[in-house]
């Protein structure tokens, strides 16, 4: 097996790529015969990438950095330099993939994983195409590409994008990331669902009220100020991280969990999702200057000095339901914003308030917490002791108390689905294009002259939707 890693010097691939592999090699769960080539334009020896990213390594890991595994990792690793831009370099790299077939005289699997610019896709589909690398030694079933997100900035931009790719690639060799969908508690939701009876029943409009996807951070955009002016809360949070989470918890639990169950399942509650009122059920908002821990804080406006006229959103709220008599009545929240008072992600299902028993009305509430910390809670109500009134108090499991052992990365998880060809936590084409279907409209709202952001102080809770 042979990962060729494009923009093996950029950013994704020092801090998460490599350091996620290494930790798989750590724990002996890579593949025995995997080989890992670096393609990037750095002129760059083996010896000196591996010490490039050794660097960089230690001092985002160190605690965890152990030289001999290190340079038994590195053994596995090769620095490829290129040009994406060069159909040569791609030719060149289609002969240095099919020599290593023909030295082990067999057909390799090959992954190409594009860990690059969203504006470099296009010339790098190309080079590929060109060089036939999707089809060395004519078996392509034995071919991957992994693409990042953002899956375009609007739905034609989407289709644009996604013609590229299947013009090359078939779907099933199409692996398409949220790296939210390997994390441990989102994995874990569907498991939950099926392992545990008290839910089976109960996980509809029946019994649930509403439901809340939230994706809040206290950061701001930091050094990402000209990349993120380009495609706001919206498309970088809510299209992708939060929209997946919301449609994982709503699906149809299937009978087994396959990838094309669960992808479909999804599908099905994203094209159902709609906004009543697009002027009254969304909200649109701008950090402005504040205190955060204690600390004042630039606005969004002050961060670079090209945002200063810049309308892009840093905080959405969207009030949605779906056309599924499952979920018929259901009140939907997505909620995601930057520079908020603290740093959350997580799913609240709300189930009705009934009062079965005369003078006791019951209240429960189901909590996914992807962060700070991952675990689920179950708000249940009791008695209080001596007295005839009740209290919620909340049933709480955390990973790192239950199971005491160190949570893998999303990446780590989504590496291990990815060689053994498991797609059941990456995107189909059809989510991707019935999420841009439900965005868009709004989208296209927020380009009118007269539509600006309401400015929020930095610090905020939330903002009050009508």
């Amino acid at each position: 097996m042979i990962l060729t890693i494009f923009g093996a010097t950029g950013d994704l691939a020092r801090r998460m790529l490599f350091p996620s592999l290494y930790h798989l090699h750590k724990q002996g769960r890579l593949p025995n015969d995997l080989e890992i080539v670096g393609f990037a334009r750095r002129e760059l020896s083996n010896e000196q990438f591996c010490e490039y990213l050794s660097d960089e390594f230690k001092n985002l890991y160190g605690n965890v950095f152990n030289l001999e595994s290190w340079q038994k990792f590195c053994e596995k690793i090769t620095y490829f330099q290129g040009d994406l831009a060069s159909e040569a370099d791609f030719q060149r790299l289609g002969k240095k993939l099919a020599e290593a077939d023909t030295d082990l005289q067999s057909c390799t699997d090959k992954i190409f994983y594009l860990a690059i610019s969203p504006d470099l896709y296009p010339q790098t589909f190309s080079g590929i195409r060109k060089s036939q690398l999707e089809s060395i030694c004519e078996h392509t079933k034995h071919v991957r590409v992994v693409v990042e997100k953002p899956f375009g900035k609007n739905l034609k931009s989407y289709y644009e994008l996604n013609n590229n790719l299947i013009d090359i690639f078939d779907e099933e060799q199409i692996y398409r990331i949220d790296h939210y969908l390997g994390k441990e508690t989102v994995k874990n939701i569907l498991n939950f669902r099926a392992a545990n009876p008290l839910f089976f029943n109960d996980w509809n409009k029946n019994t649930i009220d509403r439901i809340d996807v939230k994706v809040m951070e206290s950061l701001g955009v930091g050094t990402r100020a000209e990349y993120y002016d380009e495609y706001g809360q919206m498309r970088d949070l809510v299209q992708s991280h939060g929209l997946q989470l919301l449609s994982l918890v709503m699906s149809e639990l299937p009978d087994e969990l396959t990838a094309d169950k669960i992808r479909n399942s999804k599908t099905e509650i994203l094209q159902s999702l709609y906004v009543e009122s697009m002027e009254n059920d969304v909200v649109r908002g701008q950090y402005g200057s504040g205190i955060i821990d204690g600390y004042p804080v630039k606005s969004y406006k002050e961060e670079h000095e090209k945002l200063v006229e810049s309308n892009t959103e840093t905080y959405v709220h969207i009030k949605a339901h779906s056309r599924l008599e499952t979920w018929e009545g259901v009140e939907i929240n997505l909620i995601s914003g930057k520079r908020m008072q603290s740093k959350e992600t997580s799913i609240t299902l709300h189930f009705k308030s009934q009062e079965r028993v005369k003078g006791i009305p019951s209240k429960n509430k189901l909590i996914f917490q992807l962060q700070p910390s991952e675990g689920i809670t179950l708000d249940l109500q009791v008695k209080k002791p001596g007295l005839n009134e009740l209290e919620v108090v909340p049933m709480v499991f955390k990973y790192q108390d239950n199971f005491r052992v160190l949570l893998p990365d999303a990446y780590e998880s989504l590496l291990l689905d990815i060689f053994k060809g498991n797609k059941s936590s990456f995107i189909s084409n059809e989510e991707l294009e019935a999420s841009w279907k439900f965005i868009d409209p709004i989208l296209e709202l927020w380009n009118t002259e007269n539509s600006r952001p309401v400015i929020y102080p930095a610090g905020s809770k939330y903002l009050q939707i009508n």
